[in-house]
């Protein structure tokens, strides 16, 4: 099981970098800094 905390970490490194993508575009396509996404339907 010791690789199963390695992969844990990856995943969440992942999850960060995909938030801070998405942070970036809805700042530079929107003009804002957050949104929901109901907002976008």
């Amino acid at each position: 099981m010791k690789n199963a905390g390695l992969r844990a970490n990856s995943t969440l490194q992942k999850y960060k970098d995909v938030y801070l993508h998405l942070e970036a575009f809805i700042k530079k396509q929107y003009n804002r800094s957050d949104m929901a996404l109901i907002e976008r339907t």
